[in-house]
Parts: structure tokens; C-alpha cells; sequence
């Protein structure tokens, strides 16, 4: 019958003396197991268990070696940011550790650039300007990544940043450009023209300068230019600018809604008319409308009386041109009365 005794522990070479336990650090372990809640990289080494027979008092003894394995976030010496001027060498080494074999990279926009600890950057310029990472590796544990950034500005002349604008305007309206430089050391800039209203701002590295003024024919004509200078020099940024002869598309809208409410009238007003004529027809067609000379009008006579003597009278004029015809009973008729008229003539 064994009884379950306890563990010893013995460091390994590879655990930092100043953070792992003693060597004769013990640990109880009644039914012989040995039970880490997280393990540490301390916690690499030789474990030894140890159990006692009871009967012959007979030690036995069985070892395991526990190996934890970690890889530090790798650091970079000089750190950053670095500034080094146009021109200027840069020597950048990079460091770490780990529990096995390390590789190290450099990349810049996750694009190659060096393999090994060490990236050599000689006659710096713009274009090497940005951020740059150190990626370390363990082969013998794929996927186990670290990296470290550091950024370099270069120090020199200010830099044109492109910004797209509209440089089509108009004579007379008001108008906004803005130039923008890169620039470390600290930078002013400056307009050709100075009646306008100027506003600046910055960031990190990066001048905004806004220029907000009117339009004239000179300036129409000679652009405009934005300067940015620092103690390394100055650049100049020019914006030519074109006449806009285009319509505004507001007020084409508005033409056209203009032109479309004429067209929609006239369509209305053909309608009404064509309606009216329609009612006018059928009107004279059922006899309830009297037309100018359209036809004769039929009167009923009156009887005749024996002692009255009846004369039809026939006349082509007009109502307008025919006065009023009156009987010997003084009655009149009407100016619609055309064709035939009969005239009573009494004794």
C-alpha cells in the first residue's frame, strides 16, 4: 500500500531565477495529483513525486520536466517617434524573448521590407516616412504572432497633401479652397490674395489653411496660391481657376417646372374649348340655340280677321341693319326674327 505524498519542484533553466519558486518548494498532494488553476511561465521545471510504501517504508520517486511556453511583446530601440531630418541614416533594432527559436521581421503597410532584428534606413526621405512594424515569430508554434509600431516623421521642407476641390466658379459668388502641408517641424502659410477670411487648423502632423473670399475678374484670371513655409524651407501650392458657365441646375429646375406648368394650361384651356363647341352643337342641334342666319325661324301666324289685310314681308338684312318692324298694334319684334317677317296692316 502506497500513501500519496507530495511533489517537489526543480527549476528549469529557462525559468528567470528571480521569479520561480525555491528548490525545495513542496506541494501536498494527498491522492498524487499535482493541479495548476493557470500556468505561468514560472512555472516551467522538473516536478518530482514522491510516495511512501507503507509496509516496507520503501520511497519511490517519478519525475516529470513542464515546459511553459511564451513569447514577449518584442520592444524597439530607439523607441519612438523618431524625427530624423531629409537625408539622415536611422538605425532600428529590435528586441524580445521567448521559451524557442525567434524570427524577426519589418514591414511597412504590412508589405516585407527586412528580415532580422536590425532595419537599416539610409538617406531618409518622404517616401519612407510612416509607420513601421516589427513582427516576431516561433516556428516551432505557428500562429504565435508579437509586433511593435514605431513611427517616423521626417523633418524637412513642407510637403503638398492633394486635396480635390472645385475650382469651377462663378464671377461674383463667394468661394472656399483649402491647402493642406505635411510638415514636422511647425509651419505657417499665407495667401496670394489677403481680402479674404482665412481659418487654420492641424492635425498631428497635417496644416489645413481655408480660404473663403469673392470672386473677381482678377482673380478669375491669375488663380490663386497657397504658400506653407517652416525652418527647413517653403512650397507652394497653385489653384487655377476655371469660369462656370453652366446652369444652375436649381434654376433649370425651376425653368422647366415653369415650362411644364405653361404646357399643362394650354392643354387645359384646348380641352375647355373643345368641350364648349361640343355643348354649342348638340345645344343647336336639339333647336334650343338661335344662330345668326343659320336657317328660317318659323312664326306662327295669327288668324286673320276678316277686315285684316296680311303682307308678307322678305328681307336679307341683318338684325343689326333692319330696325324694328312695328304692326298697326304697336307691338315690335325682336331682332332674332330673320327670314320671313309678317306685318299685321290694320284698317
Amino acid at each position: 500500500m502506497l500513501r500519496g505524498g507530495r511533489w517537489d519542484f526543480l527549476p528549469s533553466s529557462l525559468t528567470p531565477p528571480s521569479s520561480c519558486p525555491k528548490q525545495d518548494t513542496q506541494f501536498l498532494a494527498p491522492d498524487g495529483r499535482l493541479l495548476f488553476s493557470s500556468v505561468l511561465r514560472n512555472d516551467s521545471g522538473v516536478y518530482v513525486c514522491k510516495a511512501l510504501d507503507l509496509h516496507t517504508f520503501e520511497e519511490f520517486a517519478a519525475s516529470v520536466d513542464l515546459m511553459v511556453n511564451y513569447l514577449d511583446v518584442p520592444t524597439i530601440f530607439p523607441a519612438g517617434p523618431q524625427e530624423p531630418a531629409e537625408g539622415e541614416d536611422l538605425l532600428l533594432n529590435c528586441s524580445t524573448s521567448g521559451s524557442g527559436p525567434l524570427k524577426f521581421q519589418w514591414q511597412k503597410k504590412g508589405t516585407l521590407i527586412a528580415d532580422g532584428a536590425v532595419l537599416n534606413l539610409t538617406s531618409i526621405t518622404f517616401e519612407k516616412m510612416g509607420n513601421y512594424t516589427c513582427v516576431v515569430t516561433m516556428p516551432d508554434f505557428p500562429g504565435w504572432v508579437r509586433s511593435r509600431h514605431i513611427f517616423i516623421a521626417v523633418r524637412a521642407k513642407p510637403q503638398t497633401v492633394p486635396l480635390e476641390q472645385n475650382l469651377s466658379v462663378r464671377e461674383g459668388e463667394v468661394m472656399k479652397l483649402t491647402c493642406s502641408f505635411y510638415s514636422v517641424p511647425q509651419m505657417n502659410t499665407s495667401w496670394s490674395n489677403s481680402n479674404g477670411t482665412v481659418n487654420t487648423s492641424k492635425t498631428e502632423n497635417q496644416y489645413y489653411s481655408t480660404l473663403s473670399i469673392l470672386v473677381t475678374k482678377e482673380i478669375l484670371k491669375s488663380g490663386l496660391n497657397c504658400t506653407g513655409e517652416n525652418e527647413f524651407g517653403s512650397e507652394n501650392q497653385h489653384f487655377p481657376l476655371r469660369l462656370n458657365t453652366r446652369v444652375d441646375p436649381d434654376k433649370k429646375t425651376i425653368t422647366q417646372e415653369s415650362k411644364g406648368v405653361i404646357i399643362v394650361a394650354v392643354i387645359v384651356c384646348l380641352l375647355l374649348f373643345a368641350v364648349l363647341g361640343a355643348v354649342l352643337y348638340f345645344l343647336h342641334k336639339k333647336g334650343k340655340l338661335v344662330c345668326g342666319r343659320s336657317g328660317k325661324q318659323e312664326i306662327t301666324r295669327p288668324e286673320a280677321h276678316k277686315d285684316e289685310i296680311v303682307v308678307e314681308v322678305k328681307s336679307d338684312k341683318l338684325p343689326e341693319e333692319a330696325g324694328l318692324l312695328q304692326g298697326a298694334n304697336g307691338e315690335k319684334r325682336s331682332p332674332s326674327d330673320q327670314g320671313e317677317k309678317y306685318i299685321d296692316l290694320r284698317n
